[in-house]
């Protein structure tokens, strides 16, 4: 007997405004039920970093703001992940200050939805993550050796070329910490860089992601694996300009593997 179908099945999506994300947003919506999309800016993570006076954290935001400008990352993105069709100005969407804003729970508690899918926002409270329904996150790194930012690049940089990939994973009071749904392993030849990695990995993640959903809306449960440990959690500092030129050197000598 089916549980779920795709009528009755209601997600919420919770996340940032990159390319990534609005590649998230436009493939879910056009294929599930999504009935609220809850975004928080880019500018506002900033804004917030400034009230809260962490002004260390808001110079590494922005030092990598302008090094994927200058590079050319930020246009290998938006490339990436252009989306043929542009639904999401059709939804029910709001922009907060903060993902953890009253007008986030206050949404959630109207829409009710069965499951929230989170990619690219600050860290959730519990009374969020309580009125989240089944709450999964579309995690930038290989759980659990690798937690919080940059994990492609750190798990480049100390040459872990078996721990490079995404993570699905339900969310909890921890950074990182919840249950394992699954990998994305992407495809690692000897051109690719963190950021390419990145890409193909998130989207991989976003497609495999809608096939979990869909088992869901058909009767099927989320697999979940508890992690048996927490590896390193990697912050924006960690990654400065010393980091950036001493991998441009290790690069050289790395031995990939396709």
């Amino acid at each position: 007997m089916v549980k779920n179908t795709k009528s009755n099945t209601k997600l919420a999506i919770l996340c940032s405004d990159d390319y990534h994300h609005k590649y998230l947003i436009n493939y879910l919506c056009e294929r599930h039920n999504v009935v609220v999309v809850i975004t928080e800016p880019y500018k506002n993570q900033l804004s917030n970093l400034l009230k809260k006076k962490k002004y260390k954290d808001l110079f590494y935001y922005r030092y990598h703001f302008y090094r994927r400008k200058i590079v050319g990352y930020d246009r290998y993105r938006r490339d990436f992940f252009r989306f043929t069709k542009n639904i999401d100005t059709c939804l029910e969407t709001h922009i907060v200050m903060s993902i953890n804003d009253s007008v986030t729970s206050s949404l959630l508690s109207q829409y009710k939805p069965d499951v929230t899918v989170v990619m690219g926002t600050g860290i959730l409270n519990n009374p969020i993550i309580e009125k989240a329904g089944q709450i999964i996150n579309i995690h930038g790194g290989y759980l659990p050796d690798y937690r919080g930012n940059h994990c492609f690049f750190f798990a480049l940089y100390n040459r872990d070329f078996d721990k490079i990939g995404s993570t699905i994973h339900f969310i909890n009071a921890g950074i990182d910490k919840g249950d394992i749904i699954c990998h994305i392993i992407p495809t690692i030849t000897k051109n690719d860089n963190p950021e390419t990695l990145y890409s193909k990995s998130e989207k991989e993640a976003i497609h495999k992601l809608s096939l979990l959903i869909k088992s869901y809306e058909q009767g099927e449960e989320f697999p979940r694996q508890k992690q048996l440990f927490y590896g390193k959690l990697y912050k924006m500092r960690d990654r400065g300009i010393c980091k950036d030129v001493s991998f441009f050197f290790r690069r050289k000598n790395f031995c990939i593997r396709k």
